[in-house]
């Protein structure tokens, strides 16, 4: 898989379904709003995107519509009530560092994450949403690429799209990377970042805080194994890229969905990883995922698990609190210190089964 040595500093956390709802408040003037928060306005109930105060709904920059991202994300409307959050809210909610008792915070930093996973037609196409947050606007870099694993069946020219996060409207859209008219600016950027393959696709673009979506297929309706990146690239923007996360098909052996990140610094980092069965909506899910962490060269795997609820630290993948937790006993995860340098996260159906999921990789710390 590709690995971009050379992004700037982002942290990652993910879209998820979790059983705690949060209730709303009606949006006041005189109140200041937090990450996650929830307001009615209107007829319309939304989550704060970025922190503000007298910024009143729909103001994009600061609120998305809760109901509208439900539908996006496969969860259907007349459910959110219901719930305890949508994917968004759950992936914001878990934006606050937990309590973890105590005062110091590793300086390194993840500045890398990418996806290799199966695209397949239609609502089982890979799809990854990330958030950005602050007040300025953000240049980001999206790619995707045909696989270039080996034993794979790769995605012959992957298309990509980007979207607003209610599907409402296509922001961009590429199919050859070198139709872009920046592209000149793609590959000034050097290193990892100008695709593999003439046929790959990539967007070099400046977003406004908010939530996104990135979505992958086959150009020609073909289906296969692609690498699915975001990345910051902006270096005078105060915003940051806060949210990544992916879905797509894990198959068995080497055809399973696969994460790579980068952790830069000099002090260990304590990160949580998670493999969750998908809650999308039209696909096949993969049920009781395996999750495997490896070093980069796949010499040695540092930590598995297949059952979140059975690690000896269980106690404190709870205490993490938010959307942390995995959905679904059978969902995988592990909170681990790692020191800086690059790693593999594999993630598989433990019965050697296949389907959709999500794999998240976040600094908490």
């Amino acid at each position: 898989m590709s690995l971009i040595k050379n992004a700037l500093p982002i942290v990652f956390v993910f879209f998820s379904i979790t059983n705690l709802y949060a209730q709303p408040t009606i949006w006041n003037s005189a109140t200041s709003y937090n990450i996650g928060d929830l307001v009615v306005s209107g007829e319309s109930t939304y989550i704060a995107i970025s922190e503000s105060s007298n910024q009143e709904p729909p103001n994009a920059t600061y609120w998305t519509d809760l109901s509208v991202a439900a539908s996006a994300l496969g969860v259907p409307e007349e459910t959110v009530p219901t719930l305890d959050t949508t994917t968004i809210l759950d992936s914001l909610s878990a934006l606050e560092s937990p309590d973890d008792n105590t005062t110091s915070v590793s300086s390194s930093k993840i500045i890398n994450i990418s996806t290799n996973g199966y695209s397949e037609a239609g609502a089982q196409k890979m799809s990854a949403g990330f958030i950005i947050s602050g007040t300025e606007n953000l240049k980001v870099y999206i790619k995707a690429e045909k696989s270039q694993e080996a034993g794979i069946t790769p995605l012959t020219n992957p298309k990509l799209q980007v979207w607003n996060i209610s599907r409402t409207s296509m922001l961009y859209e590429n199919d050859n990377w070198g139709t872009n008219s920046n592209v000149s600016e793609i590959n000034v950027l050097g290193g990892s970042y100008p695709p593999i393959e003439s046929t790959d696709a990539a967007v070099l673009v400046t977003l406004a805080p908010g939530a996104y979506l990135v979505d992958v297929f086959g150009a020609a309706g073909n289906t296969g194994k692609a690498l699915v990146a975001v990345n910051n690239v902006d270096s005078t923007s105060s915003s940051q890229l806060i949210n990544i996360s992916t879905n797509g098909y894990a198959y068995t052996g080497a055809q399973k969905m696969s994460a790579g990140f980068i952790i830069s610094g000099t002090e260990d980092v304590k990160v949580y990883i998670k493999a969750e069965k998908s809650q999308e909506a039209g696909i096949t899910p993969l049920t009781n995922p395996k999750l495997q962490i490896w070093n980069i060269s796949r010499t040695t795997m540092l930590y598995e698990n297949d059952n979140w609820g059975t690690n000896s630290n269980v106690s404190e993948i709870n205490a993490l609190g938010g959307s942390y937790p995995p959905i679904e006993a059978t969902d995988a995860a592990v909170l681990v210190t790692l020191s800086p340098g690059a790693y593999l996260a594999d993630v598989f159906g433990a019965s050697g089964n296949v389907g959709k999921a999500l794999v998240a990789i976040n600094k908490v710390n």
